[in-house]
C-alpha cells in the first residue's frame, strides 16, 4: 500500500477517537461536522475501465433526449463507459427491470429517476449493499440509500411557478393543474411549493387537477375535461415536460388562446413555439442537459472515494421563459455547455510556496495522482525556501503559458490580490489551497478551516495542561494569513479559560534550524512557559529537537502541526504529546479536481470554502495512523 492510501474504516475509528477526546472539525457553515478520510486513494480502476448506467423512466422524449445528451457528452469527455436505457412509455416496473439489469452487470454506479420513491427503496438498498452507488435525478428519494440527487429543487420550482402565476393573473387565479401520475413525488413537491405561495394570496385557488400518464393525447383530453367541468378556470398549468404540447393543443382546439393564462414545464420545441405565438404565457424550464452531465460527474466523484463532496441535494436550477426572453433563450446555452477542449489538452499549474518538504511532497502526490487519473497535463513547481516574491514568479510563469487553471497557497493574501485578478481577467481561474484569500478573485479554497483548526489545537492544549497553560507559539512568518487564523482560533477558545495564556510567539521563516533557535529563546526568556505549540509543517522537527537539547522532554506539553515522519517518531517517544494533522494529499487531489470541474463548466459546484478537515494524532492512535 502506498503511504497516501488509507483505509476509510481506519480513519473513521481515528476520527471517532478524536471526537470523543476533544471534538472534530467539519465543512464550513455545516450544522454538524462532516468527517472525511484523511487521504484520498486513487480508484482501483482507470477512467476507461469504469462503467456507469442510466436507468431512465422514459426514452425518445424531448426532455429525456436532453438528459441523455448531457450524460453521453460527459461520458465521452471523461472517457468512461456508459449506457442510457429505459422504456418508451412511463412504467415503473419496466424501469426497475433496467435498473436490475445494471446491477446484474456489476456496473460502477447507476443513475435513475425514482418517480415513486417507495418503489425504489428496496432496490436502492440492494445496489448499495452490492457496492454499486446510486444517484437520483429529477425526482429525489432522500429517505433511501441514494447518495446524491441532481435536478431541480422541486418545491422551490413550484414556488417559482406560483409566483409567476400570481403575476400573470394579477393575484386572481382559478387554476387547473395537468400533472403526470398522481403518485410521482417530484410532482407532489412542485404542487406543495405552489400551495405554500398561494396560501398568501386568497384569490389564488387550485380548482382541478388531472394526471395524463405522461401521454400528450391523454393530456389534451384531460385539459379539455377540466375546462368543461370548471368554467370558472382562468389558468392552466402543466407540471412535466409533455404538458406544453398537450396544453397548447387543447387551448387551440377549445378556442381559449389569449382568454386564459397558460404555462407549461420544460422547453420542448413545440412549447417554445407556443410561447412565441402567445398560446402559452410562460414555460418553467429545467436544465436536463446539465442534469445528465452532472449526475455522471456525481458517480465519478463517488468512484474516486469522496461521496461526501456530492452527497445530498444538488439543485440544477430553473429558468422562466416568456415572450420577453424567448427569442434570446437558447436551451443549449442555458445548461452546461461541453468544454471546448478535451481533458488531454488541459494544462494546470501548482505554484507552490515550497518544494522538497514533507507536507508539500504529500500535496504534490495528491495533485499528480488526480492529474494522472483524469489524464490532464500538470506541473508542480516552487522555491526551495519560502519566498513570496519567488512564488509569484512561478505564478506569473504559469500565466505566461496561458494554462487552464492555477492553484497556489497565498500566504499573504494582499500580495496575491493583483495577480489573482490579472489571471482571472485572462480567463485563467485560480484556486487557493492551505491559505485562503476570500476577498480576491480566487474561485475556491481547499484546505483546513484554519480558525477551526486553531480552536481544535486550543482544546487539545486545554486538555493536556489541565486548563493551566503558559504557551509559546512557533509560527512561520508573522504575516501569513493562515497562521493568523489559527492563532485567532486558539485565542477564541482560551478566552473561556482564564489560566490559558499565550506568553510568547516567534516566527522561524519555515526553517527548522531557525525554529530550534526560536524555541530555545522562548523558553529562556519565559521560564514560566509550560507548553509549546507549532503551527506549520516544519515545527514537529524544530520543537522536538529543541526540547531534547533543552532537557525538557516530559517536563512541558508540546504539540506541533502536520505529520512529518520525525513528528510521528516524536509522538511515539513522548517528546510531543500531539500532532494536529491536516490532509495534504487530499488538498492536492481536490485542488486539481476543482480546476478540472471549473474547466468542465462546474464553477458553481466548487466556488467557496471546502474544509478538508483535521485530525489529532497522539499516543492513543499513532500506531493506527502509521498503518
Amino acid at each position: 500500500m502506498r503511504k497516501h492510501e488509507k483505509h476509510l474504516s481506519m480513519w473513521m475509528v481515528l476520527l471517532l477517537i478524536a471526537a470523543m477526546l476533544i471534538g472534530t472539525t467539519g465543512i464550513v457553515g455545516a450544522a454538524e461536522p462532516v468527517e472525511y478520510p484523511a487521504n484520498l486513494s486513487r480508484p482501483d480502476k482507470a477512467l476507461s475501465d469504469l462503467t456507469f448506467y442510466f436507468a431512465s423512466p422514459l426514452v425518445a422524449n424531448p426532455f429525456w433526449d436532453e438528459v441523455q445528451s448531457g450524460w453521453e457528452d460527459a461520458c465521452a469527455y471523461y472517457g468512461v463507459n456508459c449506457e442510457f436505457i429505459g422504456p418508451t412509455v412511463v412504467d415503473i416496473n419496466e424501469q426497475l427491470k433496467y435498473f436490475e439489469a445494471a446491477m446484474a452487470q456489476g456496473v460502477d454506479g447507476i443513475v435513475t429517476d425514482p418517480l415513486n420513491p417507495a418503489q425504489f427503496q428496496t432496490i436502492f438498498q440492494q445496489a448499495t449493499e452490492m457496492g454499486i452507488p446510486v444517484v437520483a435525478m429529477d425526482s429525489d428519494a432522500p429517505e433511501s440509500a441514494r447518495i446524491a440527487y441532481y435536478g431541480s429543487e422541486n418545491k422551490a420550482a413550484g414556488k417559482l411557478l406560483a409566483e409567476t402565476l400570481v403575476t400573470l393573473t394579477d393575484g386572481n387565479g382559478k387554476i387547473g393543474i395537468l400533472t403526470g401520475v398522481l403518485d410521482a413525488e417530484n410532482l407532489h413537491e412542485r404542487i406543495a411549493g405552489m400551495e405554500e405561495v398561494f396560501a398568501n394570496h386568497p384569490d389564488m385557488e387550485i380548482v382541478a387537477m388531472e394526471g395524463d400518464d405522461y401521454l400528450i393525447d391523454v393530456g389534451i383530453q384531460k385539459v379539455t375535461a377540466m375546462f368543461q367541468a370548471h368554467p370558472e378556470m382562468n389558468t392552466i398549468v402543466g407540471l412535466h415536460s409533455q404538458t406544453p404540447q398537450a396544453i397548447g393543443a387543447a387551448l387551440k382546439e377549445l378556442g381559449l388562446v389569449g382568454k386564459v393564462k397558460a404555462t407549461g414545464w420544460d422547453a420542448s420545441p413545440e412549447g417554445i413555439d407556443y410561447v412565441k405565438e402567445g398560446v402559452l404565457d410562460a414555460l418553467l424550464v429545467q436544465r436536463p442537459y446539465d442534469m445528465g452531465w452532472r449526475s455522471l460527474y456525481g458517480l465519478l466523484t463517488i468512484a474516486e472515494g469522496y461521496p461526501e463532496y456530492v452527497a445530498g441535494v444538488n439543485d440544477t436550477g430553473m429558468s422562466v421563459v416568456t415572450r420577453d426572453n424567448v427569442d434570446t433563450y437558447d436551451q443549449k446555452n442555458d445548461p452546461l455547455a461541453r468544454p471546448g477542449k478535451q481533458l488531454a489538452d488541459m494544462s494546470y499549474y501548482f505554484a507552490s510556496p515550497l518544494v522538497a518538504n514533507p507536507f508539500w511532497d504529500d500535496v504534490q502526490a495528491g495533485w499528480e495522482d488526480a492529474c494522472a487519473f483524469y489524464g490532464v497535463n500538470c506541473e508542480f513547481a516552487g522555491p526551495t525556501v519560502v519566498d513570496i516574491n519567488e512564488q509569484l514568479k512561478y505564478f506569473e510563469a504559469a500565466m505566461a503559458q496561458n494554462v487552464d487553471g492555477i492553484v497556489t497557497d497565498p500566504l499573504n493574501p494582499a500580495q496575491f490580490q493583483t495577480t489573482f485578478q490579472q489571471s482571472t481577467d485572462m480567463g485563467i481561474p485560480v484556486v487557493a489551497m492551505d491559505s485562503d484569500a476570500p476577498d480576491s478573485a480566487r474561485v475556491a479554497y481547499y484546505g483546513s478551516d484554519n480558525t477551526n483548526a486553531g480552536k481544535l489545537l486550543a482544546r487539545t492544549l486545554v486538555k493536556l495542561t489541565a486548563e493551566k497553560g503558559k504557551i509559546g507559539i512557533l509560527t512561520g512568518v508573522l504575516d501569513a494569513e493562515n497562521l493568523h487564523e489559527r492563532i485567532n482560533g486558539m485565542e477564541e477558545v482560551f478566552a473561556e479559560y482564564p489560566e490559558m495564556e499565550i506568553v510568547a510567539m516567534e516566527g522561524d521563516d519555515y526553517l527548522i534550524d531557525v525554529g530550534i533557535q526560536k524555541v530555545t529563546a522562548m523558553f529562556q526568556a519565559h521560564p514560566e512557559m509550560n507548553s509549546i505549540a507549532g503551527l506549520h509543517s516544519q515545527t514537529p522537527q524544530a520543537v522536538g529537537a529543541a526540547l531534547k537539547e533543552l532537557g525538557l522532554v516530559g517536563k512541558v506539553t508540546a504539540t506541533a502541526w502536520d505529520a512529518a515522519p520525525e513528528g510521528i517518531d516524536y509522538v511515539k517517544e513522548g517528546v510531543l504529546q500531539a500532532l494536529l494533522t491536516q490532509k495534504p494529499y487530499a488538498m492536492g487531489y481536490w485542488s486539481a479536481k476543482a480546476l478540472i470541474a471549473i474547466s468542465s463548466g462546474f464553477k458553481q459546484d466548487v466556488v467557496g470554502v471546502h474544509d478538508t478537515g483535521m485530525l489529532v494524532v497522539d499516543q492513543s492512535n499513532v500506531a493506527q495512523f502509521e498503518e
